[in-house]
C-alpha cells in the first residue's frame, strides 16, 4: 500500500460500500433482488467459488452479515487485474481519507472549517445514515431493512425516518462526501487496523452504523470486535493500491 502511495500518488476506495452482485437493479416485482440480500435468518459463511461477488455499485445491498476474513477474501477478488490489490482498507488509510475530506471540503470554504472538521470527528448527523437522521429523496431502487422484521424490502414513499434502517448503497445523496457514499453511518465497516481491545475484540470497524447516534459514532469513529463475529451491522469498503 505505500508503495502504491509513493508510485501513484496516493490510493483508491470504493466510492461505495461494497454490495452483493445482482442486487442493484429495481426490485418492483422481483423478489430475487431481495432474496439475495443477507439476513440473520438465512446467513451463510462465504464461500469464494459459490458465493455472489461483492461489487461497488450504487443501489446494492450491502455485503453484510460478514466476519473480518470473509469481508477481505470478498474485497480481495474485487482487484480488477493482477496489476493492483485490493483489500479492506488499512486504519491508516481510513484516517487518511478522513483527513483528505476534511482538507478539501475546508478548501472550498475556509469559515467552514469548524463545522466540518466537527461533522467528520464530533457528529456526522449532516452526511450518515444514523438513527437520528431522517433521509428524503431516496434513489428509485433504493431497498431497505429493518432488524425487527429481518427482511429487506422496496421503499415506496422515498423516505427513511430516523428508525434504524440499513439501506443500499448510495441510497441518498445526503450521505455523501466528495463523491464517497456512507463513510458515515449505515453499516460499520470492517479495516484491517488493530484494535486497542487485544485479547477478545481485536478487530475493528470504523465509521458508525444506522442504529447508532451520530454524535455517538461519527465517521472517523471505530469499534472493537472479535474476528468471528457478524451482524446486519458489519460490511465493508474495498481499497485499491
Amino acid at each position: 500500500m505505500l508503495k502504491s502511495v509513493y508510485n501513484n500518488g496516493g490510493f483508491w476506495i470504493g466510492r461505495y460500500e461494497a454490495g452483493i452482485e445482482g442486487t442493484t437493479e429495481s426490485a418492483e416485482g422481483n423478489s430475487k433482488i431481495l432474496e439475495l440480500g443477507r439476513t440473520e435468518s438465512k446467513h451463510q459463511e462465504i464461500d469464494i467459488d459459490t458465493s455472489p461477488k461483492a461489487i461497488c455499485q450504487k443501489d446494492a445491498i450491502p455485503y453484510n452479515y460478514v466476519t473480518i476474513g470473509e469481508a477481505q477474501t470478498l474485497a480481495n477478488a474485487m482487484s480488477p487485474d493482477n496489476s493492483k490489490t485490493s483489500s479492506l482498507l488499512f486504519g491508516i488509510q481510513w484516517d487518511l481519507v478522513c483527513k483528505f475530506i476534511e482538507e478539501k471540503e475546508v478548501a472550498k470554504q475556509e469559515e467552514q472549517r469548524p463545522n466540518i472538521v466537527a461533522s467528520i470527528n464530533s457528529d456526522s448527523e449532516s452526511w450518515g445514515n444514523y438513527n437520528n437522521v431522517s433521509l428524503d429523496n431516496l434513489s428509485s431502487n433504493a431497498k431497505s431493512y429493518t432488524t425487527n422484521n429481518d427482511t429487506w424490502s422496496t421503499i415506496s414513499d422515498n423516505k427513511a425516518a430516523n428508525n434504524d434502517i440499513l439501506l443500499s448503497t448510495g441510497a441518498s445523496e445526503k450521505t455523501k462526501r466528495l463523491n464517497i457514499y456512507d463513510f458515515a453511518g449505515n453499516g460499520f465497516e470492517w479495516t484491517l487496523e488493530h484494535a486497542l481491545e487485544i485479547r477478545f475484540n481485536p478487530c475493528s470497524a470504523r465509521g458508525g452504523y444506522f442504529g447508532d447516534d451520530s454524535s455517538f459514532d461519527p465517521a472517523s469513529s471505530y469499534g472493537n470486535s472479535g474476528g468471528y463475529l457478524y451482524s446486519c451491522d458489519s460490511s465493508f469498503r474495498p481499497a485499491l493500491y
